[in-house]
């Protein structure tokens, strides 16, 4: 049984770390935990007006794209779709790597503290959730329901700052969870048996939360 566990997606962590410093209600998108400090971060001045509607729709428009890692191969694809073609006949090399690898535009890092980004990061990889041995492992202490989850296609678990209980199968492949869900068995146990859901521009809140 091959599966893939990603605790902190770069390109995602990056935005939650840009939705906290622009202070966006995004509504979709749960509260963090732990929240990162800031450290030196600012807003910049200049682009569309701070805290504007037009700011928040650039970051879901990154969000939703940063998400596009995780979307399975088209079996029946033949050649690039009109999106792919279109990238491909405009960008650069650096530009099409960035399109493809679900990192956000470089607008929202001109303000990052990458010091403040990256001690955020290696908070959430080093934090007291981590197993001493491989039967301490969460995916061990729930078995039998990832099994299960696995043979309904299963590879991939996402793991995200988002506080209390979170998960959501956003396709066929790929589980999204909170740590505390990943690290309660319990928890654990329940968002393995999560359906699939519709797709959407990256996971909300669980309805159950």
């Amino acid at each position: 049984m091959m599966l893939r566990i990603d605790p902190t997606p770069f390109g995602l962590i990056e935005l939650l770390f840009a939705r906290e410093l622009w202070r966006f209600e995004i509504r979709e998108v749960p509260p963090l935990d732990p929240v990162p400090s800031l450290g030196a971060s600012s807003r910049l001045a200049s682009g569309p007006r701070l805290g504007s509607g037009e700011m928040a729709s650039l970051w879901r428009r990154d969000w939703a794209r940063a998400w596009e890692q995780f979307d399975p191969p088209n079996p029946e694809a033949t050649g690039p779709d009109a999106r792919t073609a279109r990238m491909l006949a405009t960008l650069d090399d650096a530009q099409l790597a960035q399109a493809v690898s679900g990192v956000p535009s470089e607008f929202w890092s001109r303000g990052i503290d990458r010091g403040a980004l990256g001690a955020w990061r290696q908070r959430l990889t080093e934090s007291d959730h981590h197993p001493t041995s491989l039967d301490a492992t969460p995916e061990r202490r729930s078995l039998p329901a990832l099994i299960a989850a696995w043979q309904t296609g299963l590879t991939d678990i996402v793991q995200l700052p988002y506080a209390g209980f979170f998960a959501e199968r956003i396709n066929s492949r790929t589980l999204v969870v909170s740590a505390t869900t990943r690290f309660e068995p319990a928890l654990f146990t329940r968002a393995l048996a999560t359906p699939l859901r519709g797709a959407g521009p990256g996971p909300g809140p669980d309805p159950d939360r």
